[in-house]
């Protein structure tokens, strides 16, 4: 009989305990992402994020985007290359003139969520088939990256780190 409790007490356990860490097909398998519903939903973020990135949908990637949003391209030296919410639509043209095909994976590593601000590390790969004049080429890329995220009144959206 003690046995018996014994063993459906120690399945109790292992079931209060699943589902502690985030499940995506994104989240790097060795991450230990706490669940919560920041982290849920910064998750779908990132997942949705990854689809319009493959498919080159700029509509979706510009509805996860913050009005405010700001990238200063890794320069501090300079301000030449930075680039805000209004001048992505240049950098969107370049994607449709140029490149023909895409395919991107993503591992998130880590969410750190502090108040209405998130921070995504993450690794990216891509490979892209891309024209330059009238020759096609393929590259392939692989990079770590940070995402920043803050909590607006629609959700989550991206503020920095495209």
């Amino acid at each position: 009989m003690f046995r018996h409790l014994a063993v459906l007490s120690l399945l109790g356990l292992l079931a209060a305990c699943g589902g502690q860490f985030v499940e995506s097909p994104i989240i790097d398998p060795t991450a230990e992402i706490r669940a919560t519903d920041e982290t849920e939903a910064i998750t779908d973020l990132m997942e949705e994020y990854a689809e319009a990135l493959e498919s080159l949908d700029t509509d979706r990637i510009d509805a996860l985007m913050s009005r405010d949003y700001y990238e200063n391209s890794g320069t501090t030296d300079t301000t030449a290359d930075d680039y805000g919410y209004a001048t992505v639509p240049e950098m969107y043209a370049a994607l449709r003139d140029h490149v023909e095909d895409v395919r991107v994976e993503v591992a998130v590593h880590d969410i750190i969520v502090e108040n209405d601000r998130a921070d995504v590390l993450f690794e990216y790969s891509f490979t892209m088939l891309y024209m330059i004049g009238e020759e096609s080429r393929w590259e392939t890329d692989r990079d770590v990256n940070r995402i920043q995220l803050r909590r607006e009144d629609t959700g989550w959206r991206i503020v920095s780190g495209l």
